[in-house]
């Protein structure tokens, strides 16, 4: 779940900035409320909140549930980039993906993010690697073969 929010965060507000955006919507709603005569807009404000928190609760636990109704998580995965193509082995199976197959890429603090599209992703724990080094080419790897995620605000 770091992973996904990490994503998150990067391609537009998430998780801390749909709660601040929320609580500044709040705070507008309750200004309108003492402002009295304001109709039905604080209401709807109110609303909008709820929305808010329960849509972002709800991709949340959406999330949480695929990945733990995959399988992939449980066993140990071996991934192996190099300049043609990805390699991932698990449970003595190979699979191999071309770079062509990953649509850009995104580095954070902790993870290397293989992107596919928009709701599919690898994960490549920066911690896993052997050493720094070794992340750094990685990382070096995928920028020679994808663009780097941009950042969206919206």
């Amino acid at each position: 779940m770091r992973a996904c929010n990490a994503l998150w965060t990067h391609k537009a507000l998430g998780r801390r900035g749909n709660y601040i955006a929320a609580v500044g919507v709040f705070l507008c709603a309750g200004y309108l409320i003492l402002a009295a005569d304001a109709g039905p807009y604080p209401y709807v404000l109110l609303g909008l909140v709820a929305l808010m928190l329960s849509l972002s609760f709800l991709r949340d636990y959406l999330w949480r549930r695929a990945f733990r109704s995959s399988g992939k998580y449980d066993a140990p995965l071996s991934t192996t980039l190099s300049e043609d193509e990805i390699s991932v082995t698990f449970q003595g199976t190979q699979t191999s993906m071309p770079w062509s197959t990953f649509t850009s890429y995104l580095r954070t603090d902790e993870f290397l993010l293989l992107i596919i599209d928009q709701r599919r992703f690898s994960i490549l724990p920066l911690a896993d690697f052997s050493s720094p080094d070794d992340a750094d080419a990685c990382t070096d790897l995928a920028n020679r073969h994808l663009p780097l995620l941009r950042k969206r605000w919206i």
